[in-house]
């Protein structure tokens, strides 16, 4: 038992076992993103330019919208590059219901800490 103990503890200081944030190209085959209009995958779109401009880009590893800054305001279709965060959900998260990303109202009973997450049956629970 402690020989097996022993082994675990040896192969997941290896690294055999390896969790990181790191990108993995091979996600672009999930099937919960929508690819409709494309741009929802891979790193933010960003060709070099002088400005700074602000806008959200779609991050896979962690299935979200996320602000970036950019160097240039040009704006394309089919690029992970969005000038707002509602366009960034219908592009990329269209499965996911809109009302899931509305702000829940506070009551005595969830005051502070109101939290929902988007479950596998596709709805919206409270946590």
């Amino acid at each position: 038992m402690q020989r097996n103990i022993l082994w675990i503890f040896v192969v997941a200081a290896c690294g055999v076992c390896q969790c990181d944030d790191s990108t993995d190209d091979s996600s672009k085959d999930d099937s919960s993103l929508s690819t409709e209009g494309g741009g929802c995958g891979g790193p933010p779109y960003d060709p070099p330019g002088r400005m700074y401009q602000k806008g959200w880009f779609f991050d896979q590893n962690r299935g979200e919208c996320r602000h970036f800054h950019f160097s240039n305001n040009y704006w394309e279709e089919g690029k992970n590059k969005f000038q707002t965060l509602q366009k960034c959900r219908k592009t990329c998260r269209s499965d996911v219901p809109p009302y899931c990303f509305l702000t829940p109202k506070e009551d005595k009973r969830t005051r502070g800490f109101p939290m929902f997450s988007y479950n596998s049956k596709k709805e919206c629970a409270l946590i």
